[in-house]
């Protein structure tokens, strides 16, 4: 199964941040002295005016669906709003880095450009970096060069190989929003703990790429160096190396009775901070939830009482949607987002209980 519809996604910074439990990571490169804000001036998002999940992921696009060449009327222009249009008229796969949005560029015209020429007035005149790769073009300032490092070869299961999908976001959205999404409309998991899931995106546009490739291009656009990945054929999961949670988070394996060991092995598909009813549209939260406030969906879709110790309830959980999963692995990747390792699970008679170990 694989994504439905994408159209076009616009989103704004917005001033709420998900919290980790330990002290934050340097996944991200810092912003430049004279970079302006996130996305500071975009309007705010309505996340009921988000892209629609309609059509498969692999099927053909639509005939004449881009034009190909792009036209601006003169005028004064942001870096982002030219990107957008880039991808919005011609269909080109162009990624522009967070943090550079919002540089202008005056008096300028594009008529019926191609989308290499029409990149490169942007760099130009934004003062920007063109990496060319196969699949995109990436623009970033000088400076940041450290990004072209990133890649995600060998590093995704290959349940996931054949799948490709369609990427359009606009600038300042958190990257565990952006997963969720992409979890729910191409059906599989993506998740990332609370360091690398609170980075912001930069505008980007990319048609029928492979899963992995546009995985990668969003991590490059939200700045993010330091990466760990973890892939099995039930979920992608991305953390910062300072992440030294195990795979697995259960603390009672060894004790487990049948019963427990099948309730625990059943698959699920689950979506949080709320479970996504039938004939509801699909929204996108912007900021992580106290676990307490979470447990009662995650119960209902788990189908067994999960309860927490008092001390844990105000941690966070950042929003996800995992797609038939089994049910200890939605219990390893909801824990997995808190970057201490010294909590975990455990089965007990009637429920499963979150606790310290």
């Amino acid at each position: 199964m694989g994504l439905r519809y994408l159209a076009f996604l616009t989103v704004a910074s917005v001033a709420i941040f998900a919290c980790a439990t330990g002290g934050k990571s340097e996944a991200a490169a810092p912003l430049p002295q004279d970079e302006p804000g996130r996305a500071a001036t975009l309007p705010p998002l309505n996340p009921n005016e988000v892209y629609r999940p309609e059509v498969a992921a692999n099927a053909k696009k639509p005939e004449a669906r881009k034009s190909g060449r792009v036209t601006i009327e003169k005028s004064i222009e942001t870096a982002g709003n030219v990107v957008r249009a880039i991808g919005t008229q011609a269909g080109g796969n162009i990624v522009l880095m967070n943090g550079v949005e919002n540089r202008m560029l005056y008096d300028i015209e594009l008529k019926r450009e191609s989308v290499a020429d029409s990149i490169a007035i942007v760099a130009a005149g934004s003062g920007l970096i063109v990496n060319d790769t196969p699949q995109y073009v990436f623009l970033i300032p000088e400076g940041y060069e450290q990004l072209l490092n990133l890649s995600l070869a060998g590093r995704i299961d290959q349940r996931y190989a054949n799948i490709t999908t369609d990427a359009t976001f606009g600038s300042g959205l958190p990257l565990f929003t952006v997963f969720m999404w992409m979890g729910y409309a191409l059906d599989i998991s993506i998740v990332a703990d609370n360091s690398v899931g609170e980075e912001r995106c930069g505008e980007l546009a990319l048609q029928q790429v492979p899963v992995e490739i546009a995985l990668e291009a969003i991590l490059k656009s939200a700045r993010v160096v330091a990466l760990a990945a973890d892939s099995t054929p039930e979920y992608i999961f991305f953390g910062t190396p300072a992440n030294q949670n195990p795979a697995s988070l259960l603390l009672d394996e060894a004790s487990l009775t049948e019963q427990q060991r099948a309730l625990l092995d059943k698959q699920v598909s689950l979506a949080l901070p709320r479970p996504l009813r039938t004939g509801e549209r699909m929204e996108l939260p912007m900021h992580a939830s106290k676990l307490g406030d979470i447990l009662p969906a995650l119960s209902e879709q788990l189908g067994v009482q999960v309860v927490a110790e008092k001390g844990l309830l105000s941690f966070p959980v950042n929003p996800i949607h995992l797609h038939k999963v089994r049910v200890r692995t939605a219990m390893d990747l909801l824990l997995r987002q808190w970057l201490e390792a010294n909590y975990g699970y455990q089965v007990t008679k009637d429920r499963i209980v979150i606790r310290r170990k």
